[in-house]
C-alpha cells in the first residue's frame, strides 16, 4: 500500500487511512518508515512545511518514545565487521605484483559513533554534516548533543528530521538535552514565530505545546561503551565533587530544567583550569581535577560536552580526557563533530558554515542501513 503513495506531503492533512500506512508494523506504533522519512526530510529542505497532522503524529510518538528511555541512555559502540571482497589489492601502493597483492582478503569495516555539538536551529548545516560525512546507520551512529534547537531559522524542521529519524532506526541517532532546549527561557517566541507557516489556529498552538513536552522527555546524556572503557556525552558537565552518574540518572524529566537546581546547573556547567568546583558567568564551573576525578569514580575515560561557542569547532582540556564540540559555526569560522570508535580514539572533522542551498545536493541520502 505504501508504495502507491506517491507523496503524502503536499496537502495540509494527510487522511487516516494513507497515516496509518506510513508507520511499520501493526503492533509497534514507534517505526515510521525509512522511505517515508526521507521523503519527509527532503520536503522540510525544500522549503516546504509538513502536514500538521502528520507533524503532530510525529511529535506524539517520539514523546512516548522518549518518555520511555532513562534520563542515562546507554550505547554500545558499534564493533567494526569484517568484509570479505575479491578484488585485487595492493598493500603497498605500487600495484608491480610483488606477492603484496591478494584475492578475498577480508577488510575490517570502520565503525564508529559520531558526536555531534550545537546545532542550534541550523537545518541545513545538519545535512551538510549528513551529505558529507554520512547519513546516520546503526553501524555509525549519531548523538546529538543538546542545543538542537534556538538561535537558528529552522529549529522545527531539524529536530523533526532528527526525531523522524529516530522513529525508522532507532540504534541510528541518539539526543541530550541542551539549556537551550527551554520554551521558557529561550526557543518559545522563535518556534512560535516559526510555526506561523503552519498557521495561527488550534493546530499550530497544539504544536508548539506537543513539540514542548517532547523536548521535555529528552534523555540527558549518553553512556557510550567501548571496548574498556567508555564516554560519557552530556551537553554541560560536572557540578559537583562527588558527583556520579546514577545521580544523573535519578533526575525527573517532563518538565522544564529551571524547577530542578541540579538539573538545571548540569545543563549550564563550563570547564575551568584551575582546581575544583566554582561558580563562573553562566553557572557552575569544574576544573581537570574534577574531570579527573569523576571520569575514575564512574569507570569513564572520557567526556565530551557542547554548550560553548568556538571559532575553531572543538577543544580538548584537562588533559585530553575533556572534549567540547559546537558544530553550528558562523561565516569565517568553523564547526566540527568527532567520531569514537570502540577504543576510545577519536577523529575530529572540522567543517565551515553552510548557507542556505541554492542546489539540492542529497548525494549521500540513499536510506538506512538498519
Amino acid at each position: 500500500m505504501i508504495n502507491k503513495v506517491m507523496n503524502p506531503f503536499e496537502n495540509e492533512t494527510i487522511s487516516m487511512e494513507i497515516m496509518g500506512a506510513l508507520f511499520n508494523e501493526p503492533g509497534n506504533d514507534l517505526v515510521l518508515h525509512s522511505n517515508i522519512t526521507l521523503l519527509a526530510i527532503r520536503h522540510l529542505y525544500e522549503g516546504k512545511k509538513l502536514p500538521k497532522n502528520f507533524a503532530l503524529e510525529i511529535l506524539k510518538r517520539s514523546k512516548k518514545m522518549l518518555k520511555s528511555l532513562s534520563s542515562v541512555v546507554e550505547v554500545d559502540i558499534p564493533i567494526a565487521s569484517k568484509n570479505v571482497y575479491s578484488t585485487n589489492t595492493n598493500h603497498d601502493g605500487d600495484g608491480d605484483g610483488d606477492g603484496n597483492d591478494s584475492e578475498g582478503v577480508g577488510k575490517k569495516e570502520s565503525s564508529y559513533i559520531t558526536v555531534v555539538g550545537d546545532t542550534h536551529g541550523h537545518f541545513y548545516g545538519v545535512m551538510h554534516i549528513f551529505d558529507t560525512y554520512g547519513f546516520p546507520t546503526s553501524r555509525t551512529p549519531y548523538i546529538f548533543n543538546g542545543d538542537m534547537i534556538d538561535s537558528g531559522d529552522f529549529s522545527f524542521s531539524l529536530f523533526m528530521s532528527l526525531l523522524m529519524i529516530k522513529l525508522s532506526c532507532p540504534n541510528c541517532i541518539y539526543f541530550t538535552r541542551g539549556n537551550h532546549e527551554s520554551s521558557t527561557k529561550y526557543y518559545g517566541k522563535k518556534l512560535r514565530n516559526e510555526l506561523q507557516h503552519y498557521g495561527e489556529d488550534t493546530g499550530a498552538r497544539l504544536l508548539f505545546k506537543t513539540f514542548t513536552e517532547t523536548i521535555n522527555e529528552l534523555p540527558i546524556a549518553i553512556l557510550a561503551n567501548g571496548n574498556e572503557c567508555r564516554a560519557l556525552v552530556m551537553h554541560g558537565g560536572i557540578i559537583a565533587e562527588d558527583m556520579t552518574v546514577e545521580h544523573i540518572m535519578n533526575v525527573t524529566r517532563g518538565r522544564e530544567p529551571e524547577y530542578d537546581s541540579f538539573f538545571e546547573n548540569l545543563l549550564w556547567a563550563d570547564p575551568q583550569d584551575k582546581p575544583g568546583v566554582g561558580v563562573g558567568g553562566r553557572g557552575t564551573t569544574f576544573g581537570p581535577d574534577v574531570t579527573e576525578s569523576f571520569l575514575e569514580r564512574n569507570g569513564l575515560c572520557l567526556l565530551i560536552r557542547g554548550h560553548t561557542y568556538l571559532t575553531d569547532g572543538y577543544w580538548m582540556e584537562h588533559n585530553d580526557k575533556l572534549i567540547t564540540l559546537y558544530s553550528a559555526p558562523e561565516a569565517g569560522h568553523q564547526g566540527a563533530i568527532v567520531r569514537v570508535d570502540r577504543d576510545l580514539d577519536t577523529e575530529f572533522h572540522k567543517f565551515a558554515s553552510s548557507p542556505y542551498p541554492l542546489v539540492n545536493r542529497w548525494s549521500n541520502f540513499v536510506g538506512f542501513d538498519t
